[in-house]
């Protein structure tokens, strides 16, 4: 915050720095959505190749020495995020309420009008 500050010459919180930080975040996700033309982020977007899940068939996931994961707890982690970030939890894509949260109503609408806004 205090580099915020000495650069814009306005003064920054860290409460203020992580929204704007966060809001970027929001505008970046909502702009994925509108270039792949899908809310469906989940699927389309949020994927691991499918080696990093089958690589080493006898090996358990995590396993010491091996970069394997496991489908599920990573279907698991991706439902965290998206309930932290304020994104639908079945396809990944910003709410309304989140996008109206960090003053982005245009792009929610924007979203909306193009049929690319959770219910």
């Amino acid at each position: 915050a205090q580099y915020m500050s000495a650069i814009t010459g306005e003064e920054w919180t860290m409460e203020e720095l992580d929204f704007a930080a966060e809001r970027g975040l929001q505008l970046l996700r909502a702009t994925q959505v509108l270039g792949l033309n899908t809310m469906d982020m989940r699927n389309e977007h949020d994927r691991f190749n499918d080696w990093i899940y089958d690589i080493d068939p006898d090996i358990p996931a995590f396993s010491e020495g091996t970069v394997k994961m496991d489908r599920e707890d990573m279907e698991n982690a991706l439902t965290l995020i998206y309930r932290e970030m304020g994104w639908d939890e079945v396809t990944g894509s910003p709410t309304r309420a989140t996008l109206e949260r960090f003053g982005l109503g245009d792009v929610a609408e924007d979203l909306a009008s193009k049929n690319l806004l959770p219910a």
